[in-house]
């Protein structure tokens, strides 16, 4: 079982792209500047899952993927407001600590998820 990375995969005769159906937890993540996202892959699948095409994730090539679209454009959170927990509201992450802080809980929790039986 792995966190990738991944990019849609596009269909004869059709002009979107579709999430492939060997990615179980889609759509995470997205980077812009090359157009994947980040998924989940069942490494004991009994269906193909072509992981020449994909980049298996540890949590620092995580951390590393999110600083550098944090450097292209600042990477943007939903967080508690100050007049209490009702309210949500955006704010961008100021340094490269607060990325690294939000990137590793965001994978435990993403890694815990998918790895419950």
């Amino acid at each position: 079982m792995a966190v990738v990375e991944y990019k849609h995969h596009k269909y004869s005769g059709d002009h979107r792209g579709h999430i492939p159906g060997f990615i179980t937890d889609p759509d995470h993540w997205h980077n812009p500047q090359n157009y994947s996202y980040i998924g989940w892959a069942d490494d004991n699948a009994n269906y193909y899952v072509p992981w020449s095409s994909l980049r298996v994730l540890s949590k620092e090539d995580f951390v590393q993927r999110c600083f550098a679209m944090h450097e292209v454009q600042p990477i943007v959170v939903l967080s508690d407001s100050e007049e209490g927990r009702h309210m949500m509201h955006h704010r961008q992450l100021a340094n490269l600590d607060e990325v690294r802080i939000h990137a590793e809980q965001w994978y435990d929790a993403f890694v815990a998820r998918n790895t419950v039986d």
